[in-house]
């Protein structure tokens, strides 16, 4: 996540070009601004849409954090005595549970963690409900077996 103007954290966003799809354009970004390379499989979040009317798509992808950020995006910004200069876009980076996430994340990109936490738990049914049915299925092919071997 990133800090945006209001000292509220954010998820690395911007625009897409034309020859990019909208996960493409989240694949670029998210380097540009992080320096990390995301990798595959990524999880779609949909979007949300922010009270300025922006809208923001996210995808997820698993990965390792070390802390470091390298961003590579600069964004032109005039001081206060009127000379333009550049700035990178992100200059911290910080990894929160979902409870902390509520106080310092945009509200409208905190509906990307419920998403996420949601599609989690609906895998973890289906992981557990996996495993129930190898392990009966498991059982049955040892009863059938002894039932041959006698």
């Amino acid at each position: 996540m990133k800090k945006d103007k209001k000292k509220l954290w954010g998820i690395p966003k911007g625009g897409g070009k034309k020859y990019e799809n909208i996960l493409e354009t989240s694949i670029r970004e998210f380097k540009e601004e992080t320096g990390i390379e995301p990798k595959g499989p990524y999880i779609e979040l949909g979007k949300v849409i922010h009270s300025s009317g922006k809208i923001v798509y996210a995808f997820a992808f698993e990965g390792e954090y070390d802390g470091k950020l390298n961003c590579t995006s600069f964004a032109k910004v005039r001081t206060n005595t009127g000379e333009m200069i550049e700035i990178p876009e992100v200059d911290e980076g910080e990894m929160f549970t979902k409870e902390e996430s509520k106080q310092c994340i945009n509200p409208a990109q905190f509906e990307f963690i419920e998403r996420l936490e949601l599609i989690f738990k609906e895998r973890s049914k289906i992981s557990d409900k996996s495993i129930s049915e190898r392990n009966i299925s498991s059982i049955d092919n040892n009863v059938d077996n002894n039932v041959n071997n006698k």
